[in-house]
């Protein structure tokens, strides 16, 4: 073997995302990840939002507060009640264990709407305010990260031992 496909061959054993540790992660703890991700991403929202003037067009105006931040605020809100349901959903499924794909779903979508919901309308805002600062790449990144964890942790049909 090549020195340059042994390599390979170790990036691939020890790094998670190309060994698939990342897939074979339980649901919760990608639920448990996306949560990190957000508040993470929140504050690279926020330190994004702060750089910017209350006025573009007026730099001398200094009183309140940008839309920027308005909305940073008003995501956080919104963020916060997401992840209270994206907790509970997790206990919920976890105790309750339902058999049903459908009721699994339903118990997921409830409980990690408002979070994918929330992680979208972050992407808005800084797509719309502050794509031009280093912070607000890394939100990005963020922010697209807890929306493929929350996606990649969607209840999937299993096979049951008894079927045939």
């Amino acid at each position: 073997m090549t020195p340059s496909r042994k390599l390979v061959a170790h990036i691939r054993a020890t790094n998670p995302f190309f060994s698939g540790k990342i897939l074979a992660m339980p649901p919760y703890q990608r639920l448990l990840a996306s949560i990190a991700l957000f508040i993470g991403a929140w504050f690279c929202l926020l330190g994004a939002a702060v750089q910017l003037p209350i006025n573009s067009e007026d730099l001398s105006d200094t009183e309140g507060l940008s839309i920027v931040v308005i909305l940073t605020v008003a995501l956080q809100g919104i963020g916060f009640v997401g992840i209270v349901l994206t907790a509970a959903g997790i206990v919920l499924s976890t105790i309750i264990k339902p058999k049903s794909l459908a009721i699994r779903r339903v118990i997921f979508w409830a409980s990690n709407f408002l979070l994918l919901l929330s992680s979208l309308m972050g992407l808005l805002v800084i797509g719309s305010f502050v794509l031009d600062t280093l912070l607000s790449i890394v939100g990005v990144s963020l922010y697209i990260g807890v929306i493929g964890l929350i996606l990649s942790a969607t209840p999937k049909r299993i096979a049951d031992n008894n079927q045939k």
